[in-house]
């Protein structure tokens, strides 16, 4: 196999575990309606419901999937539907027939996510006990629907501006926090997270059909939980920005307020116990596993050796690099882990402390960590090829999903190793790939259940030669030749 067919494999599995995070078929082969009755799939609480009963049935959608989710349950619902509110980030609005959709930005919240607040709030005024609600929630819904969290303590009322919310998300996303520690920041902060939605919505009957993009699949955490219980504090949420070293530096305004709740001054977020008699269920539809295992099960029918190592990653990405270099290399070496030839996969999230002005985000910078950990220990072939990429299709700040892994490119790059380090010290890992190779492209695709490391592992001291081998992957054309969508796009 040459080393375009291996990317072209790697492409190719990639866009499997896409097609098995496709949020029209997740809704579609979770929402059914039969003779009136409406069935979900993975729901316990409301597993059937006769649509007849409700007067009106809304949608409110919010994330990077909202679209494609709302198109789907508009298709499965028909004239069941009244109406509703979809908001997605800029570039990722659908054509729906019966429900107005609204784009908004993101990572950092703006006036159009202040403005489908206020329209969020008009919408749940009209909700009564003869209404149901399906929350459409996903990746990317943190930013899309906000608003300051308000208070009236005694005389004063203390409310937060959308600038000042933005500020401290940007120092967050900037200073390496998880997205555990982000998100339990924006849940009380906000008006909106944290449960509070659902608050809003408490009179009407209502089901979340939630598509993951957290390692682990929390609800309380995707897109900040807006229709879920919180599990964490205002004290959890101003030690993230203490333990970050942001307490000078993020708006005052936002210190005050998560320092005035943490003595107890502010109400909390609500907790599970505390939302439990609202009618309301949360239904998990898709997360980073599902494209794993698609991605694994495509894999396997090509007739290879596959080993998913972990759905779970996690860490600083330039860290992170080093140990699956680690364990690619082991492989290739002397099978420690899995005899080669093997393909190595695994899914997660992990995180960038910015130091630099750089363009790039988290996969490519852990791509190019990988690499240059190869480059540090001279291995230069391609015994190891992989492929790093978002499902999303946006790598931080560059339009990149994310980038291939190919050791011979630095063969002939003329460049020192303090070269390609400082492409890494400045967090400017995008212009690399830009300018040496290796750049992965798909544009948005509509989805969003984190990232992906697909590695192909052969054993490295027949690197060049051709073999007859049963369970070779480098003599696997014929295997290629079945699977079309290893073309790109």
């Amino acid at each position: 196999m040459e080393r375009e067919d291996a990317l072209r494999l790697l492409e190719g599995l990639f866009r499997s575990a896409l097609d098995a995070l496709d949020p029209y078929e997740a809704i579609r082969s979770t929402v059914k309606v039969q003779n009136g009755t409406l069935r979900i799939r993975g729901a316990k609480r409301f597993r059937r419901v006769r649509l007849d009963s409700f007067a009106q049935v809304l949608v409110v959608g919010m994330g990077k999937a909202a679209g494609k989710m709302a198109r789907a349950l508009e298709d499965a619902l028909g004239g069941s539907l009244s109406r509703g509110l979809v908001i997605v980030p800029d570039g990722y609005k659908e054509r729906l027939d019966r429900t107005p959709i609204y784009e908004a930005a993101h990572p950092l919240p703006d006036d159009k996510s202040l403005e489908a607040a206020r329209k969020v709030r008009e919408l749940a005024a009209s909700a009564d006990e003869k209404t149901l609600v399906f929350f459409l929630v996903s990746g990317g819904g943190s930013s899309v629907i906000e608003e300051g969290a308000c208070f009236r303590l005694g005389e004063e009322t203390i409310k937060l501006s959308i600038d000042d919310l933005r500020a401290t998300v940007q120092l967050l996303l900037l200073s390496g926090a998880t997205i555990e520690e982000l998100n339990a920041v924006r849940k009380h902060l906000s008006a909106i997270k944290g449960g509070r939605l659902l608050r809003l919505f408490e009179r009407a009957t209502s089901v979340s059909l939630i598509l993951s993009d957290v390692v682990g699949d929390p609800t309380d955490v995707i897109a900040s939980g807006p229709t879920v219980g919180d599990t964490t504090t205002y004290a959890d949420a101003l030690y993230c920005i203490e333990r970050l070293g942001l307490t000078e530096r993020v708006p005052q305004a936002a210190v005050r307020l998560l320092m005035l709740g943490a003595e107890g001054k502010l109400s909390e977020t609500p907790t599970p116990n505390e939302l439990s008699p609202i009618r309301h269920e949360a239904v998990l539809v898709g997360s980073n596993q599902t494209g794993l295992l698609a991605a694994k099960r495509a894999a396997g029918r090509l007739g290879f050796r596959v080993l998913a190592l972990t759905s779970r990653l996690q860490g600083e990405a330039r860290e992170v690099g080093k140990v699956l270099w680690a364990i690619a290399r082991d492989c290739a070496e002397n099978g420690l882990i899995a005899k080669p030839p093997v393909l190595l996969l695994a899914g997660g999230e992990t995180t960038v402390s910015v130091a630099g002005e750089g363009k790039g985000g988290r996969c490519q910078e852990l791509a190019l960590s990988f690499l240059l950990q190869a480059a540090k220990e001279g291995f230069f072939e391609d015994a190891i090829v992989g492929l790093i990429a978002a499902s999303d299709g946006k790598d931080g700040n560059s339009d990149a999903a994310g980038a291939f892994i190919v050791p011979s490119l630095f063969k002939g790059l003329g460049l020192s190793l303090r070269q390609i380090a400082a492409y890494l010290d400045r967090n400017d890992s995008a212009s690399f790939f830009e300018r040496y190779g290796g750049v992965f492209r798909t544009g948005p695709t509509g989805t969003n259940a984190c990232d992906y490391a697909f590695l192909l592992v052969r054993p490295r001291r027949i690197a060049y030669k051709t073999t007859k081998a049963k369970d070779n992957l480098w003599n696997c054309e014929e295997s290629l030749s079945q699977r079309p969508r290893l073309s790109r796009p």
